[in-house]
This record gives C-alpha cells, structure tokens and sequence, in this order.
C-alpha cells in the first residue's frame, strides 16, 4: 500500500508474533521528517489503550538497494481484518432453498448494533489519543483493524504526519483515502482532533448507508463533494434507525470544525443515547461463558431486536410469530449434526421469555430436523410470521452459524448474517458481541426479560457439549434414554446448570407416560424439577412441566403456584395457557380450561403438543370441536386412540374401530394400546377379553389420575361396577375430580345407580366445590 509493506514476523526473544512495517524510501529521505515521525510514533507507543495497536519497537535497517538506511516499525501482530476487509465481505447470499432475494442489503452495509459498537471503540480510542496531544490524521477503513473478539485496533499514529501524507500525493494515497479528509485537510489547513473526528463520521455513514457520504471519479470531484455538497442518505439513515441517529451523524462531519463534535467522549454518550441505553446501565454480560452459549444468546438478541424495534410496517395489534427452524449442517458430519436441533432449541428457550412475540415452541419444529427447507413454506405451515433459519458448521474448533430472518408474509429476507466463534474456548465470554446487539437497540428489554433470558449459565464446556447433544436427541423411548445418558453426564459435570436438571425432568416424564413405569420416572422427574428450579426459581420449562405433574397427581396448591408464577413471567406464551387449560381441566373448572386452551390455540395454532384441548371438549360435550383439537396431531397412536374415543361417545362404531384398529398397528404396551385393545374387545362384544386388558393395564399403576379415570370408564362399559367404582375412588383421589363430566360422562351410564359410585360423585363435587372457592370465588 501507499504507506509501505507489512511483514508477519516472529520475536525470537518474546516468543510472540509480531507485525513489522516497512516506510516507504521516499517518506524518510528528509532526516526531520523521520524524527518528527519518531516522536509521534514513540507518544504513541505509550499510550497504552485496548483500541490502539500497540507499538514494541522502532529502528532502522541498512537497505542494500540506496546503500541508505530503511525505517521500520515493530508492532503488535492482531488476529484479524481490516474494516475494509469487513465492509467488502459480501454477505452470504441467499441460501434457503436457492431463492432469490428481492431486496438485498448492499454488500457493505452494516446494521446499526455493529456499526456503534465499532464506532465507540474507535472514539474511546481517539479519545485517549487526543487527551495525549496526538491526532491521528489517517482515520479510514483500512486503519482500523477488528479482531477476533470484535475488538477495535486502531493502526498507524503518527504516520499520518509524514511530509507528503497531509497532503494529496499520487505516491503516498489513494483515492480512498480522500473520502475521509475533513475540509480543513483538503484546503491544506493546520488540522487537530476535530478532522479525526470528521473522519469518523465519514466512517460511521458508510456503515450505516452502504457507500461514503462524498464521492466522485475523480480526486478533485471528492474534493469539491466535501467542500460544497451535502451527503445524500440523511433521510435513509433516519428512516432506519432513528432522527437521534442521523442528528449525531450530521454533527460528526459538519463543514464547520466549530459545529463539531468538539470531543470523542460526546460522540460515544451520544451513540449511546441513540439507543436509550444509559452506560451506568450497561454490565459485563456472562462472564466465563461457554462460547456456543454465546452464540445463541447473541442470536436471541438479534431476533429481539429485529422483532421488537422493527419499522412500524411491521406492527399490529396481533403478536407477531417467530419459528426458529433447526439449522442445516453444511457438510455431511454425522458427529455434529446435533448441533443444528440443539441450537435452535435453546434459541427458542430463551426467547420463550418475551411478552410480545409468539414462538413456535421445538416440539413444532423439529420435523424438520436435518431438512433442507424453504422458509416460506415452513413459515406457512407453521402459521408464523417470521423464520429464523439458516446453516450451521463445525470446523476444528471452531463454530459458524450463518443465519437469516425470513418475512414469511413479504417473502423476503429481512436480514442476515454469520456468526463465528471459537467452540472449545470453556470459559470466555466475548462482552463485545452480546453487548453490541443489547445496546443496539432502539428501546431496551425489560429487566425482568432481560436477567431471565440470562439467568443461565454453562460452567464447564465439556458439560454443556453433552447438554447440547441430549436436546437433539428424539422424543421416543430410545431418544429419551439417550438424552438421559448424556444429561447424567452433564450434571455429574456441572452441578448448577438448571436447564439440564429440567431437561431430565422432561425426559423422564416422557418415559413414565409412553411405557407406563408405575410412576418410578415421574418421581425422578419431580425430582430433577425441583433442582433446577432451586438452581432458578424462574425457569419456565420447570415451573411449567412441574406444574403438570403436580396437577396430574392432584397436589393443585402447589400446581396453581408454580402455572400462576410461569403465566406471569409469559401470559403470552402458548404452552403456558395451555398448561393453565390442562389443570383447570382436571379440576372441572372447564368454561376456564376452554378459556386458556383456546387462547393456546390463537397463540399457536399448529402445535401438536395443544392436541389434548379435545379432552377439554370432550367433557364439554363438544364432540366435534374435540375431534378438530385431536387432529392437530395427525401421526401419534395417542391421537388416534382418543378419536376413537370420541367416535364411540358420538355412536359411529365403524370409525372407532377404524382407529382402535391404526393405534394397534403401531403399539402395543402403551396407554394408547391398552385403550385400543380394551375398547375393540367392547366392541365386539368380547368383555372378558376386554377386562383382562383392562386389569393388565390397571395393574400398570399409572400415577396420572386422569388416566386413572379412564380405566374406570373401561371397567364400567365392560361390566365390571366394582371395577369401576375401585378405580374411580383411587382417579378421584388422586386428583381428577371433572365433576360436570362425570355427571355427563355416557361411558359411566351402566354404573350410575350404585350407590358407591353415587358416593363417589358427591366426593368429587366437594373437591370441585373446594377448588372453586379457593381460587374463584366469585363464581360460587
């Protein structure tokens, strides 16, 4: 370049890279000029600042070609690019099943979080500059280095003063380098550190616009630009970010010096108050975190961010959706295609914090694990207003996520961009990274949201490896028992991270209800529950989950507390309502289950997992609308049974068994199974056979009481009151006491003159009638 060539060297003493640079002869011909240079090189040397780079050494080298003396530079080797290199990095192009982009972003458009991030560094490190008396007088693109933490290093003080550098010169600049000069350099004007300042501004447009704000094809056009015209995209930077913005910009390279930002310290308060963020505000986020964890938190936030303080063509009355499709491996490596499943999963954990956007939960996408998918027909499917998708790769020890925002309504891509970190580095946390997307933004998330989205954090890489690995494991009786092995390992690792503690919970939960273990795993699973909510008394998938298996085992107190805590931490949240519905459901507070379920629906209208509000309709009454909340999911033998179910309430035998039928050619010891078998054997009539299913099955000691019930209503149409009324006491007991369902119930119809059931029946309004005063006394 015009300033002379740079070497990548060793320090044969220090044992440390170096970068050593090499003056142009005709820069240091003039013996004052170099001393000049010297003396602003060595106060420059000693200011000693994280946004500077350092300089170890200057000397001199004979240099056989003038039998003169060369001067070179020792400095500090940065692992990095130049801000140049970064803004002529194209992004990465469309990816998501080949489609065109109808809008792109220009390659060298930076979003606003990064282009302040950066720009505040380069002005911390001007500001020390200046307090020392140094102007650096070269500000642009190419001097200023980024590395691999997203660290400001800014190059070549002191250079700038070279006879021939303040001034235009075919030898020692570029046309680039003209863009960046104030107008006092230009008109060849003595300069001091309000042309930094200027030159920054300069710097900061282009980020923000794509292009400088004064250009031309030739030197002299540039020149009479800066002296004469006004820059063109003011009114694109305001449009976009904020009128605070483009005020601060307008103020860094106004023509008048005096009209200037008169100090760097003003620029940096003004950025930040461009984003109402406070810097007593601002803390260290994290610290020793695990860089994977990083990663997804910087994701999280750049969702937030995008979906929170989007243009206003964005908002409605109605939440928007969010999916956060599992990532798609870029090369064929079987040992880490758990990452594309696990990533999204804890993205979608963390942003189940936030009040005002709806998220598909992972239960919805994980079908499309390992898929290559179009986000538009994702999106479509998924009835979500945006996708988050994108591809993931592992390289040694490195990770990269390269992501996008789909407008799944628009078909466009709102934004995209490429994450990169180090994958084994345990326990660094990159401040920069996290605090560049927090601070970027135009309004601030609540504390409450913001410390919940933060509460967790992985202490041992190793552990958390493990973590993310059990995540992408199935939710089959197989892909539980994987999950388990590698969650054992990480709490044996890891003692305090809460996340995994509540994913065994899940885990075990998922056994004790797909293979009917007599309640061993739900006792396990209540367990691990109440370790992770000792570790985080906020975390939403063990108030939620832990709140299920107290309903199912009829301690409601402690049920109500912990799903009136998580509806208050997310009243928007999907399975949360839904939660709410299923322990109003089991207590017949059924107008309110209806309630909650149905708002679970609007929240989240293709969710699977919101299948059983058909048992909410079913005790209503509702045939129909149970069939429709049944048939969210299309492929469990667990849906299956329970149409069944609905048809032989509705009198329509053939379909029944036409379903009993489906579940037994996919199971054949599970609930589902057990209901199937029991119920073809009414049908045809076969109520031995039927009983003994049905004894077999009872004899399974299912802790959930709502099950429980349903073995009664088994034993009651086979013929068996005793049966029934046995297996009743224990359901009602045991906390499922419907008491309008019971009333109503046609498959307890052959039992109704007992006088036990009868008995039974009365406890169960009491329990109902204790319920509602309780917590609804109004509607007593």
């Amino acid at each position: 370049g015009g300033m002379g060539e740079v070497y990548l060297a060793e320090d044969l003493k220090l044992e440390r890279k170096v970068a050593i640079k090499f003056l142009p002869q005709p820069l240091t011909i003039d013996k004052d000029n170099v001393e000049r240079f010297e003396r602003e090189a060595k106060a420059a040397a000693s200011l000693n600042h994280p946004n500077i780079v350092t300089i170890h050494e200057i000397a001199e080298v004979d240099d056989p070609a003038t039998a003169g003396k060369q001067t070179f530079i020792v400095m500090e080797y940065v692992d990095g690019q130049t801000l140049r290199e970064m803004l002529n990095t194209p992004l990465r192009p469309p990816f998501i099943g080949g489609k065109s982009d109808p809008s792109p972003i220009p390659s060298s458009e930076f979003r606003v979080p990064n282009s302040l991030n950066l720009i505040t560094q380069i002005a911390e490190g001007l500001s020390k500059a200046h307090q020392a008396g140094i102007v650096h007088r070269d500000i642009k693109p190419e001097n200023i280095l980024i590395d691999k933490d997203a660290r400001v290093k800014i190059l070549d003080f002191g250079l700038a003063k070279l006879k021939g550098v303040s001034k235009l010169t075919k030898e020692s600049s570029t046309l680039g380098t003209v863009h960046y000069m104030s107008p006092e350099q230009i008109q060849g004007e003595d300069v001091d550190h309000r042309s930094d300042i200027w030159s920054v501004g300069v710097v900061l447009y282009e980020m923000l616009t794509g292009e400088p704000p004064f250009s031309g094809e030739y030197e002299s056009a540039v020149h009479y630009a800066i002296l004469n015209e006004e820059p063109k995209l003011y009114h694109e930077i305001e449009e976009r970010y904020s009128s605070h913005l483009r005020n601060t910009v307008t103020k860094m390279i106004d023509k008048d010096k005096d009209k200037r930002y008169q100090d760097c310290r003003e620029i940096k308060y003004d950025l930040e108050k461009c984003l109402d963020v406070k810097k007593e505000d601002k803390k260290p986020f994290l610290k020793k975190l695990y860089l994977p964890a990083g990663i997804i938190i910087t994701i999280i936030l750049l969702i937030v961010s995008f979906l929170l303080f989007s243009p206003k063509k964005y908002e409605e009355e109605s939440l928007k959706s969010l999916a956060v499709l599992p990532f798609i491996n870029e090369r064929e490596d079987p040992e880490t295609d758990y990452l594309g499943m696990a990533l999204a999963d804890e993205i979608i954990d963390g942003l189940s914090y936030l009040q005002n956007i709806v998220i598909r939960p992972s239960s919805s996408v994980r079908v499309y694990k390992g898929k290559l998918t179009d986000p538009i027909s994702a999106g479509q499917d998924l009835n979500a207003d945006f996708i988050l998708s994108g591809f993931h790769l592992k390289a040694g020890d490195v990770i990269r996520l390269n992501i996008e925002l789909v407008d799944v309504h628009n078909t466009r891509i709102l934004w995209r961009d490429q994450i990169e970190e180090r994958f084994d580095n345990a326990f660094k946390m990159i401040d920069d990274i996290s605090e560049e997307v927090i601070t970027g933004l135009k309004i601030e998330l609540s504390p409450d949201e913001d410390a919940r989205m933060r509460a967790d954090i992985p202490r041992n890489s190793v552990a958390y490896d493990y973590y993310l690995r059990s995540l992408s494991c199935d939710l089959t009786a197989a892909g539980n028992t994987a999950a388990i092995e590698f969650l054992n390992k990480v709490v044996s690792l890891d003692s305090s991270y809460a996340p995994a503690f509540s994913e065994l919970g899940l885990r075990m939960s998922s056994l004790e209800q797909n293979l009917l273990m007599g309640g061993d795993y739900q006792k396990m699973a209540e367990k691990y529950y109440l370790k992770a909510l000792d570790l985080n008394n906020n975390l939403l998938t063990a108030l939620v989950a832990l709140s299920s298996e107290y309903t199912e085992v009829g301690k409601y107190d402690d049920a109500m507390k912990l799903i009136m805590k998580a509806y208050k931490i997310n009243p928007n949240d999907a399975t949360v309502n839904f939660r709410l519905s299923y322990l109003y459901r089991y207590v017949g507070m059924l107008k309110e289950s209806e309630k909650h379920g149905q708002r679970a629906l609007e929240l989240d209208p293709t969710n699977t997992r919101l299948r059983s509000i058909g048992h909410t309709y079913k005790y209503l009454g509702k045939y129909q609308k149970s069939l429709d909340g049944y048939n969210l999911d299309t492929l469990t033998a667990w849906a299956d049974a329970n149409r069944g179910d609905i048809y032989l309430k509705m009198n329509n035998v053939k379909m029944a068994k036409k379903y009993f039928d489906k579940v037994l050619e996919q199971e054949s010891e599970t609930f589902p199974a057990f209901l199937a078998k029991g119920m073809l054997s009414y049908i045809k009539k076969d109520n031995k056979k039927g009983l003994q299913i049905t004894h077999a099955w009872e004899k399974k000691d299912p802790y959930d009481s709502e099950m429980i019930y349903r073995i009664a209503a088994n034993y009651s149409l086979l013929g068996d009151t005793a049966g029934c009324v046995r297996v009743l006491e224990k359901s009602i007991n045991g906390g499922f006491f419907c008491y309008d369902f019971m009333l109503n119930d046609p498959f307890l119809d052959p039992v109704r003159n007992d006088p036990k059931f009868q008995e039974l029946l009365i406890v169960a309004k009491e329990k109902h009638e204790a319920f509602k005063k309780k917590y609804f006394p109004e509607k007593r």
